[in-house]
């Protein structure tokens, strides 16, 4: 575990003369065993110090005087209990920031190793101090470290007049943190942009990220390409976008007060369907709301006591399903949960194809809906899983203003292959069963195929 590392730490450079001569024990002729071993062991050890402890050995002898500039531990430079004295002793915190940085900077300068577990940085610095940040940052990735933590808030508490300080996406490239397994910033502005390419691209084996009083972070996308992430922690009040598809992990918002819009796709989506109370501290603001769910998680039956999400008007469902005995409707039951939704859209993906059919389900009479005024049905293929559903709406729906029907596959929409998906037997088929359900449309409830 790294500890803190005093900023009063020797530094190896102006420590007494060593002492040249053998018996280094105090005038004690026993044998000195423990430095008669080479010298990677020595560093190996020296590495399970903290850095203030590998640095005061270089006072044992001339071998030792600069064993820990190759020092591969965790770097900690920590020296947030000094600002809480500035405004007791009368301080100047540009002074303070200065024997910081220099602080830093010769330990840094001294260090020989190829590589360091982590570098971590806590201290009250903004935008002005964005060379030296910079600087820092480009050693780590030489380092190749592991963890690399900025934890840059002012203590105590001020307000920040020359802006926080931003972290570039061009400090980021393909190799440069392909070992980084844990990003925490606090107090550092970064962009969605630069999450996501970070994540993507540079950083493969990113195991936990966390990002805390972020200004510029407004929009944030996650997708399944990080399948080695396991924790994931935001605290931004900017954000009002999220986005994650993956596998299931701990509950990533910490502060996010102006969340209206998210996305939860791959297990993490199911998870959060199962265990909506959880989340609901989380979501109860968002205005849009959408899962993506796969072939293997569908609903076996109506589910009951999600918790009221007042504030959505948007509901999409995407689902990847087969066309034998799935039934859509329980999809349905997120319904009850959303009293003002507007918007419904529900996305199929057939797995396979099939031409198998089955009779109607029966299905519940006194589920009354309340809302929403329009649903639409993406990838209709005219199974009888998808009239179900349509029958029921209809059924159902009091205040149904509207059903769209597409039959074009969603993977489609929007793409070159979207008009030639539509001149196909299957699309032609499917347009079919739709228009077979005109009929049994109530007055008032306006029916598009398209």
């Amino acid at each position: 575990m790294e500890e803190k590392c005093d900023e009063k730490g020797n530094n190896g450079e102006d420590q007494n003369p060593p002492r040249e001569n053998s018996n280094e024990n105090g005038g004690n002729d026993s044998k000195d065993h423990f430095s008669q071993l080479p010298e990677d062991a020595l560093v190996s050890i020296l590495s399970r110090l903290t850095l203030k402890k590998a640095i005061r050995t270089s006072i044992f002898s001339s071998r030792w005087r600069r064993l820990w500039t190759f020092f591969s531990g965790g770097m900690v430079f920590d020296a947030s209990l000094t600002m809480w004295d500035l405004n007791l002793m009368s301080k100047s915190l540009d002074t303070e920031r200065h024997r910081f940085v220099s602080w830093v900077n010769r330990v840094l300068r001294l260090h020989e190793g190829p590589t360091l577990e982590g570098l971590r940085i806590c201290y009250d610095m903004d935008s002005d101090c964005k060379y030296e940040i910079d600087s820092w940052i480009d050693f780590a990735m030489q380092k190749r470290v592991k963890r690399l933590e900025l934890d840059l808030q002012s203590i105590p508490p001020r307000i920040n007049t020359r802006g926080f300080y931003s972290l570039a996406l061009n400090l980021f490239n393909h190799s440069s943190f392909s070992s980084l397994t844990t990003l925490s910033l606090n107090t550092v502005d970064v962009s969605g942009e630069f999450l996501e390419h970070s994540l993507l691209f540079c950083c493969p084996f990113l195991e936990v990220l966390r990002v805390e009083d972020s200004t510029s972070l407004v929009s944030l996308r996650v997708s399944v390409s990080c399948f080695s992430l396991k924790d994931l922690e935001i605290s931004a009040a900017s954000l009002v976008s999220f986005k994650y598809y993956g596998l299931v992990i701990g509950i990533p918002f910490k502060n996010v007060p102006n969340l209206v819009e998210s996305y939860f796709g791959g297990r993490f989506g199911e998870s959060i369907i199962d265990n909506l109370y959880q989340f609901s501290r989380y979501i109860l603001r968002l205005q849009t709301l959408k899962f993506d769910v796969g072939l293997s998680y569908l609903f076996c039956e109506f589910l009951q006591n999600f918790p009221i999400l007042g504030n959505v008007r948007s509901l999409e469902v995407t689902t990847a399903v087969s066309a034998g005995e799935l039934c859509l409707v329980p999809y349905v039951s997120l319904l009850k949960a959303c009293p003002l939704l507007y918007w419904f859209t529900l996305k199929i993906s057939y797995e396979t194809p099939s031409s198998s059919s089955r009779e109607l389900h029966k299905v519940p009479k006194d589920y009354t809906l309340p809302c929403p005024k329009v649903v639409e049905v993406l990838g209709f293929k005219g199974h009888a899983a998808e009239i179900e559903l349509v029958l029921h709406l209809l059924r159902n729906g009091i205040s149904l203003d509207k059903i769209i029907i597409d039959p074009c596959s969603p993977c489609y929409l929007r793409s070159s292959s979207q008009l030639k998906f539509k001149e196909t037997g299957m699309y032609q088929l499917a347009k079919q069963h739709a228009e077979e359900m005109r009929p049994k449309i109530p007055p008032g409830v306006d029916f598009v195929v398209l």
